[in-house]
């Protein structure tokens, strides 16, 4: 980072980093960053989980239990089972679509369904909902997958239904090719993300106005039974897309973020902004800041 910030002086996210506030976050993963700046609770989601608030937002629909079925690799290393994110980009739309196909087809005779939003999400549906403790991917990826599967009352058909997915993964003619071309198979999916019970009891109380495209922001956002104050400092969250050039990733937050950001803090519009990389590190400026002259090393 501080390589692009020495080749973009003048770019606002330059001016951002020198003359903002840094801080390391332990939250991991865009939902429970994005879903913290909106709320102001850590624990956001776990109380408005990303299941029933994206497939609402998405589907426009609330099934009695929907969780996320995001697609993973499995990967043994040494006695350990390690979960692999498959990141977006190295999957491709149309092979997401007909592994999903083929896994609805098969849930289907025991009355699930996986399902795919626009956002790129896959969504299981559940006739109840496990009555067990969730991690999300960015929570488990490098790590032993055995010691985070659900246990509890409810978990024995998800459980079941996962291995069944693994079956019909194995062979699937796109995991072929996808080792023909050195890719990682998508041999398993991760549930996370669901209601227990099923409803969700309270809506959130909004914090801050939030600038993302995130699915599950945008579905707290239509939880809320009020938008955010007016005058609420502006935040914007943002994820690198893993496997974009770095340089491309802060080209795009300087067009998408950075720059409006900057331009309403100096106008008086706002009072404060935030951009959150999902790698845990963020940085706050507000309008004292720009009163600083001098210019701070940021972080790589």
């Amino acid at each position: 980072m501080q390589a692009w910030i020495r080749a973009h002086p003048d770019a606002a996210l330059s001016r951002f980093c020198n003359r903002g506030r840094w801080d390391s976050m332990t939250l991991r993963g865009r939902e429970a960053i994005g879903g913290f700046f909106l709320t102001g609770d850590a624990e956001a989601v776990r109380l408005w989980p990303p299941g029933p608030a994206g497939y609402g937002l998405e589907f426009d629909a609330h099934p009695a239990a929907v969780m996320r079925a995001d697609p993973v690799n499995l990967s043994p290393s040494a006695d350990k089972l390690i979960l692999n994110q498959i990141r977006f980009p190295d999957l491709m739309p149309e092979d997401a679509a007909a592994l999903v196909e083929t896994i609805d087809q098969s849930v289907a005779t025991t009355g699930a369904g996986l399902h795919r939003g626009g956002s790129g999400h896959w969504y299981l549906t559940l006739g109840e909902a496990p009555d067990s403790r969730w991690w999300s991917p960015a929570e488990v990826e490098g790590r032993h997958v055995l010691e985070f599967m659900p246990r509890g009352p409810g978990c024995a058909r998800l459980n079941a239904l996962i291995t069944e997915i693994q079956m019909l993964l194995h062979d699937h003619p796109i995991n072929q090719r996808r080792a023909e071309e050195g890719l990682l198979a998508i041999n398993s999916v991760w549930p996370w993300g669901w209601s227990s019970p099923p409803v969700m009891s309270t809506s959130p109380d909004l914090q801050a106005r939030l600038l993302s495209t995130d699915v599950y922001t945008q579905g707290l956002e239509q939880l809320a039974t009020a938008p955010a104050a007016a005058d609420a400092d502006e935040l914007a969250v943002v994820a690198s897309m893993p496997g974009e050039d770095s340089g491309d990733f802060f080209a795009r937050l300087e067009r998408e973020w950075a720059a409006s950001l900057f331009e309403d803090l100096r106008r008086g519009r706002i009072s404060g902004a935030t951009i959150a990389v999902t790698d845990g590190d963020c940085v706050t400026i507000s309008r004292l800041d720009l009163l600083k002259f001098w210019r701070r090393g940021a972080r790589s």
